[in-house]
């Protein structure tokens, strides 16, 4: 009897040991690429648009990375814990890209930019930027496109202003028309209506 004892609390400590963690599992880049990917696609489903509940949303994300990689042993929780993390670090780099891009010297090209976002990145960050794949996959996207500056031109970092005086673009011109169009007011008038007079 004793001896059935023990042998029933053996296998109950072996079976609380199988029943722990699952074995972490490193991302690789090919797998991040595929994550990006899965997740620009979803957020693009015209259908649902941003009324997707959030576990629904990351569920989709799986079904879409694990078509792109040929099955894995992700959980959505994983996934969307990634993504996170991930979507922090490609949300520094690419505005330390496009302020590269916006201060490139006359000449250079997109490869100098990306070195100079990569050498800021790893100023700031201390250490490496790992996410290029992923980051080359939604950099198109519309959250990761450029913003254009005040009375900046949308298209490239030619940095063109519109001259007040003309009318016409011109760079780096000195006279730049603040309002473009819009009413804003002037904060050193007083917009209350003058007291009658009496």
């Amino acid at each position: 009897m004793m001896m059935k004892m023990l042998r029933m609390m053996k296998m109950l400590r072996m079976n609380r040991k199988k029943k722990g963690k699952a074995k972490r599992e490193n991302w690789s880049p090919r797998q991040e690429e595929a994550l990006a990917k899965a997740f620009v696609h979803c957020t693009l489903n015209k259908r649902k648009g941003n009324q997707q509940k959030k576990d629904g949303f990351w569920k989709k994300v799986l079904n879409h990375f694990n078509e792109t990689v040929g099955g894995s042993n992700r959980t959505h929780h994983q996934v969307r814990s990634k993504w996170m993390t991930m979507q922090t670090k490609i949300n520094t780099f690419n505005g330390l890209y496009h302020q590269a891009d916006r201060l490139r010297p006359s000449g250079s090209d997109d490869a100098y930019v990306m070195k100079q976002a990569l050498k800021d990145y790893k100023s700031k960050e201390k250490i490496e930027f790992a996410h290029v794949a992923a980051w080359e996959v939604v950099r198109t996207n519309q959250k990761w496109s450029p913003v254009p500056l005040l009375n900046e031109e949308s298209s490239g970092s030619g940095l063109k202003r519109k001259s007040s005086d003309s009318g016409n673009y011109a760079r780096g011109s000195p006279n730049v028309e603040i309002s473009s169009g819009f009413n804003i007011p002037d904060i050193n008038e007083d917009p209350s209506p003058p007291p009658p007079r009496r």
